[in-house]
């Protein structure tokens, strides 16, 4: 571990060969073993609108007080006061950098008052580092974004040039306060492949900070890997190395057990990590255990499906989900040849039945769903030993929008990206594409039945645009991600949903005021 002079702190956790594989074993029961999804009608319990006194009527955009140009919002997180903070990616001479901006519960940009001026603009509303034509570091891509104890926690991919000339990818960890003080950074890599890109991370109430990022495995695409951080009390991350094998935990999936020899490269099947959630509970647990959602591939005919691995707190697989920590779950046909992908992961712990109630870890995975024609959402949840929950439409699956095998009229694909639990609702981000063009979509569902309450597609400005995450926010949701911006700019988009009933009660709602 070492600092570089200057303002820049970097602090190098890099992981060579050796890591210890966590290694599962009987990871399904193979094609068509799970019940199919069912395909929800709507209930309409609740009609959801745009909060009109958030921003322009419910929609606030930002080029982060820029000329038209690139501006890629990609993920958010909700503060104490409840304003809402949206990182992305934005583009200076030419350069990737990172951008951070915050709003109001009102939807109003706030001041950043100690950020350095060195990565201020426009009068401290806009955050970006490193600020510079010729960025150290360069960050790509923004994978996410969490808060503990007044600081902000970026997970964003960084680009470096290697000793042989070659670029290749690590995951780099931004850190900044809730007021705009800069912290540091830090990057780790599991080796010297070309590709350790960050996918997401977790942080739990005692600053237990677990991160998720692939590897290219030699261009094999056979693993993803997780590790540690400890936060400590002056926000920084240190490396646990009590977790996995020095601080990391490398996973693969043995073709042998796991019902994918047709496309099993080096004795294991190839698997992509998607997003990681830590167990919920009502207490704060030292070495918080987690879920890691991932997408495994069976064959090369195109056949994928979502997948859950259950990890202790130290990082090994736990065997009271599924027997073996591992489990697929298909949402297609049969013996069909569907790519079907692992999105999103939540978990959520709350109390069933009368009292003394009893208490009930519901892990809710978000897939990508291909349909017959037109692609679609799926939705699962399952209990703490990996089984699906059959309260949650009558199989513990749902699937809606798309094209499928009764559609008579297709009217394009249906794509989510992010989900939350916001009390007895969830709330479902992406996008829709009818007549071929993105339009941002939110779908309001039951947390317990799966029952659709809303769905919602708003089109904003012209041309695509999209929802990349979401929030709870008080009585509603917060959305956030890009709009197109002319032929070929972006620009961030971040929106807020409230029931009707709430958005028209202008005294129930600003009473006090």
């Amino acid at each position: 571990m070492s600092r570089s002079p200057g303002p820049l702190a970097r602090v190098s956790f890099a992981l060579y060969a050796g890591l210890a594989a966590s290694t599962a074993v009987a990871a399904d029961a193979g094609k068509g073993a799970d019940a199919p999804a069912y395909e929800p009608y709507a209930l309409a319990a609740d009609d959801w609108t745009y909060d009109p006194f958030f921003a322009d009527d419910g929609v606030s955009i930002d080029r982060f007080a820029g000329a038209p140009g690139y501006y890629d919002g990609r993920r958010l997180v909700r503060l104490a006061n409840g304003d809402v903070v949206v990182a992305g990616t934005v583009i200076v001479a030419g350069a990737p950098q990172l951008g951070l901006v915050r709003y109001s519960p009102s939807g109003r940009r706030q001041a950043w008052p100690s950020i350095p001026p060195a990565y201020a603009r426009y009068d401290n509303q806009y955050v970006v580092f490193p600020n510079s034509a010729t960025p150290d570091p360069k960050l790509t891509g923004v994978a996410d974004i969490k808060r503990y104890g007044g600081n902000l926690y970026v997970l964003a991919t960084q680009t470096y040039r290697a000793s042989n000339g070659l670029d290749k990818y690590q995951a780099a960890i931004v850190v900044f306060s809730e007021s705009g003080d800069f912290l540091g950074w830090w990057f780790i890599r599991l080796d010297d492949d070309v590709y350790n890109a960050p996918l997401a991370m977790d942080v739990s109430g005692n600053g237990r900070l677990t991160l998720l990022a692939g590897n290219s495995a030699g261009g094999l695409w056979t693993r993803f890997w997780t590790a540690r951080y400890k936060i400590d009390a002056n926000g920084v991350p240190n490396l646990d190395t009590a977790f996995g094998n020095g601080g990391a935990s490398m996973f693969e999936l043995p073709s042998a057990a796991s019902s994918c020899s047709a496309a099993a490269l080096g004795g294991n099947c190839p698997i992509s990590g998607i997003d990681i959630a830590h167990e919920a509970s009502l207490l704060v647990l030292i070495d918080p255990p987690f879920y890691v959602a991932f997408t495994k591939k069976y064959d090369n005919a195109g056949d994928h499906d979502p997948c859950i691995a259950a990890f202790g707190g130290n990082g090994s697989l736990r065997t009271a989900f599924n027997g073996n920590g591992v489990r697929c779950y298909p949402f297609d046909d049969t013996n069909s040849d569907h790519d079907d992908e692992a999105v999103a992961i939540h978990t959520d712990y709350h109390a069933v039945g009368p009292f003394p109630p009893n208490y009930v870890q519901d892990i809710y995975l978000l897939a990508d769903v291909s349909r017959q024609y037109s692609r679609g959402t799926g939705l699962l949840r399952v209990d703490s030993s990996g089984a699906p929950v059959t309260e949650f439409g009558g199989t513990g699956k749902l699937l809606w929008g798309g094209c499928g095998s009764t559609c008579t009229v297709d009217l394009g694909d249906d794509t989510p990206l992010a989900l939350v639990r916001r009390g007895s609702d969830i709330g479902v981000a992406g996008h829709w594409k009818p007549n071929l063009v993105d339009q941002p979509e939110l779908t309001v569902l039951d947390a317990d039945t799966g029952a659709i309450g809303d769905f919602q597609v708003h089109g904003i400005a012209s041309g695509d645009a999209n929802y990349t995450d979401i929030v709870a926010d008080g009585a509603g949701f917060v959305a956030a991600g890009w709009a197109r911006d002319g032929a070929s700019g972006r620009m961030f988009v971040t929106s807020r949903y409230l029931p009707q009933r709430i958005a028209d009660d202008t005294i129930f709602r600003y009473g006090a005021e």
